[in-house]
Protein backbone atom coordinates (compact mmCIF):
# COMPACT_ATOMS: atom_id res chain seq x y z
CA UNK A 1 0.00 0.00 0.00
CA UNK A 2 2.78 2.43 0.86
CA UNK A 3 4.48 1.78 -2.44
CA UNK A 4 1.31 2.64 -4.41
CA UNK A 5 0.89 5.84 -2.42
CA UNK A 6 4.49 6.84 -3.14
CA UNK A 7 4.06 6.16 -6.86
CA UNK A 8 0.88 8.27 -6.91
CA UNK A 9 2.70 11.13 -5.16
CA UNK A 10 5.57 10.97 -7.63
CA UNK A 11 3.20 10.99 -10.62
CA UNK A 12 1.22 13.89 -9.15
CA UNK A 13 4.45 15.79 -8.44
CA UNK A 14 5.65 15.30 -12.01
CA UNK A 15 2.28 16.48 -13.38
CA UNK A 16 2.36 19.64 -11.23
CA UNK A 17 5.97 20.31 -12.22
CA UNK A 18 5.15 19.95 -15.94
CA UNK A 19 2.18 22.31 -15.52
CA UNK A 20 4.34 24.94 -13.81
CA UNK A 21 7.08 24.65 -16.44
CA UNK A 22 4.48 25.08 -19.19
CA UNK A 23 3.45 28.43 -17.69
CA UNK A 24 6.91 30.03 -17.59
CA UNK A 25 6.51 31.73 -20.98
CA UNK A 26 3.37 33.65 -22.03
CA UNK A 27 2.95 31.81 -25.34
CA UNK A 28 3.08 28.45 -23.59
CA UNK A 29 0.68 29.77 -20.97
CA UNK A 30 -1.82 30.56 -23.73
CA UNK A 31 -1.42 27.05 -25.13
CA UNK A 32 -1.82 25.48 -21.68
CA UNK A 33 -4.98 27.48 -21.01
CA UNK A 34 -6.37 26.49 -24.40
CA UNK A 35 -5.76 22.82 -23.63
CA UNK A 36 -7.27 23.04 -20.14
CA UNK A 37 -10.39 24.90 -21.30
CA UNK A 38 -11.37 22.66 -24.17
CA UNK A 39 -9.41 23.41 -27.34
CA UNK A 40 -8.36 20.50 -29.49
CA UNK A 41 -4.81 19.27 -28.80
CA UNK A 42 -3.93 19.54 -32.50
CA UNK A 43 -4.88 23.24 -32.61
CA UNK A 44 -2.95 23.85 -29.37
CA UNK A 45 0.20 22.42 -30.94
CA UNK A 46 -0.22 24.18 -34.29
CA UNK A 47 -1.25 27.65 -33.11
CA UNK A 48 1.30 30.41 -32.64
CA UNK A 49 0.02 33.14 -30.28
CA UNK A 50 1.01 36.70 -31.25
CA UNK A 51 1.74 39.54 -28.86
CA UNK A 52 -0.55 42.54 -29.44
CA UNK A 53 1.43 45.68 -28.61
CA UNK A 54 -1.23 48.43 -28.90
CA UNK A 55 -3.83 46.42 -26.98
CA UNK A 56 -1.28 45.55 -24.30
CA UNK A 57 -0.47 49.23 -23.87
CA UNK A 58 -4.19 50.13 -23.71
CA UNK A 59 -5.07 47.46 -21.11
CA UNK A 60 -1.73 47.75 -19.25
CA UNK A 61 -1.31 43.97 -19.31
CA UNK A 62 0.19 41.67 -21.95
CA UNK A 63 -2.37 40.57 -24.54
CA UNK A 64 -1.88 37.65 -26.93
CA UNK A 65 -4.03 36.59 -29.88
CA UNK A 66 -4.29 33.23 -31.61
CA UNK A 67 -5.07 32.94 -35.34
CA UNK A 68 -8.79 32.93 -36.13
CA UNK A 69 -8.77 29.39 -37.49
CA UNK A 70 -7.76 28.15 -34.01
CA UNK A 71 -10.45 30.08 -32.12
CA UNK A 72 -12.55 27.98 -29.75
CA UNK A 73 -15.37 28.30 -27.23
CA UNK A 74 -14.12 27.50 -23.69
CA UNK A 75 -15.93 24.71 -21.85
CA UNK A 76 -16.90 26.79 -18.81
CA UNK A 77 -18.09 29.89 -20.63
CA UNK A 78 -21.41 31.39 -21.65
CA UNK A 79 -19.79 32.85 -24.75
CA UNK A 80 -21.39 32.01 -28.07
CA UNK A 81 -18.48 33.26 -30.15
CA UNK A 82 -15.02 31.72 -30.29
CA UNK A 83 -12.23 33.19 -28.17
CA UNK A 84 -9.12 34.55 -29.87
CA UNK A 85 -7.52 36.84 -27.28
CA UNK A 86 -5.91 36.18 -23.92
CA UNK A 87 -4.82 38.54 -21.17
CA UNK A 88 -1.73 37.37 -19.31
CA UNK A 89 -1.52 37.63 -15.53
CA UNK A 90 1.82 37.05 -13.84
CA UNK A 91 1.97 35.06 -10.60
CA UNK A 92 4.99 35.20 -8.27
CA UNK A 93 6.95 37.14 -10.93
CA UNK A 94 7.68 33.85 -12.74
CA UNK A 95 4.55 31.99 -13.76
CA UNK A 96 2.05 33.28 -16.30
CA UNK A 97 -1.66 32.62 -16.38
CA UNK A 98 -3.63 33.29 -19.57
CA UNK A 99 -7.26 34.39 -19.28
CA UNK A 100 -9.42 33.94 -22.40
CA UNK A 101 -11.27 37.20 -22.97
CA UNK A 102 -13.15 39.36 -25.42
CA UNK A 103 -11.45 42.72 -25.84
CA UNK A 104 -13.38 45.94 -26.14
CA UNK A 105 -12.04 47.95 -29.03
CA UNK A 106 -9.66 50.67 -27.89
CA UNK A 107 -10.64 54.21 -28.84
Amino acid sequence: MKRKANIKRIILGIAVLLFLVSTLFPKNSVRTTMLLTGASPVSVIKCNPEYLGPESKYYKTPVYMIPMKYGYTPLFSNALEPMYTFKIQRILFIFNFAIPTFLDTPL
